[in-house]
């Protein structure tokens, strides 16, 4: 049996092929209706101008003729690309308009029936403009417990962004976007993509930068004889505080607190804003620099001595 199967399944599968062919070749020479999905670009705008906001990406078109064209067509990269090398100002963008743009290859003969959707969409063009950004740190740096972020630099500091210009006018920086790290205890560099805010119509570049991140030892110190300057006083009179000098405990990182000097400090008292000659003493208003905060103040208050010249 199994022979006589061996035998047979030769004409069996030629019979089936020959009934294959000759099916398709009937099929495929009937006509059809079908509804087919067409990407939607522009290849061409006017010199110096740029799209405001992104059109549709595809449009449903209705399209009759013989199976086998529609079988090509569908193998074929069939789109709409649309020019508008005139077209200064946006503008309502009838798609029945712009048949002849396209791309259905004339040896398909394929008849277009209708445009389903969308049949319009408006062309919203702006002037191409491109101007130069800072790169801006955006979330927080993870670092273990007794240590402390203290500073990072971009590589490079700015980036290109361009686009429609009354979109690029309100842009001033781009934001880093999260950085991907775990709890550090050390500096270290680490490559980004920049997020872009509108990538329909907008583009950076350049798109991936370095980021490097000082993080530091905490620590903290006293720093000794810091004067107590006296602001705003009248030209009349000789202001001096006592004790003219005070000491501060600060706390930072440690390279940044080992470069720390008193001239570094200000420790102000505002004679006009805060002199009552009925007060006997003043708090100092302290400024310390980027990085570094203070924790103590010694003395807390000083007294003013106030003479005329």
């Amino acid at each position: 049996m199994a022979e006589k199967i061996k035998i047979n399944i030769k004409p069996i599968i030629g019979s089936l092929s020959v009934a294959l062919i000759l099916w398709v070749m009937v099929a495929t020479e009937k006509i059809y209706s079908y509804q087919i999905v067409v990407p939607i670009e522009i290849v061409r705008l006017a010199p110096g101008k740029t799209l405001l906001e992104p059109i549709p990406d595809y449009s449903v078109i209705e399209v009759q003729g013989k199976g086998r064209s529609l079988i090509a067509a569908w193998f074929y990269d069939v789109r709409f690309r649309l020019e508008f090398p005139a077209v200064q100002n946006s503008k309502s963008i009838n798609l029945n308009d712009y048949l002849s743009y396209l791309d259905l290859p004339a040896t398909f003969a394929l008849q277009i029936q209708e445009i389903i959707e969308p049949k319009s969409f408006d062309l919203k063009i702006d002037n191409f403009i491109e101007k130069s950004v800072p790169v801006v740190l955006s979330g927080e740096i993870d670092v273990e417990d007794g240590y402390v972020f203290t500073e990072h630099y971009f590589v490079p500091d700015s980036v290109t962004i361009s686009g429609p210009e009354s979109k690029v006018e309100k842009i001033n920086s781009i934001e880093s976007g999260d950085i991907e790290q775990h709890s550090r205890t050390s500096e270290f560099s680490h490559r980004i993509t920049l997020p872009n805010p509108e990538t329909d119509v907008l583009q950076i570049s350049p798109r991936n930068i370095m980021i490097n991140i000082d993080i530091q030892l905490l620590v903290d110190k006293f720093v000794y004889k810091i004067p107590i300057q006296i602001r705003n006083v009248k030209r009349n009179l000789i202001v001096t505080a006592t004790p003219p000098e005070l000491a501060l405990k600060v706390k930072g990182g440690a390279k940044i607190v080992a470069a720390l000097q008193a001239s570094d400090i200000k420790a102000e008292i505002d004679y006009e804003s805060q002199y009552h000659k009925d007060n006997e003493e003043y708090a100092a208003s302290i400024t310390t620099p980027e990085n570094i905060s203070w924790i103590e103040c010694v003395p807390k208050t000083f007294s003013l001595t106030v003479k005329r010249k």
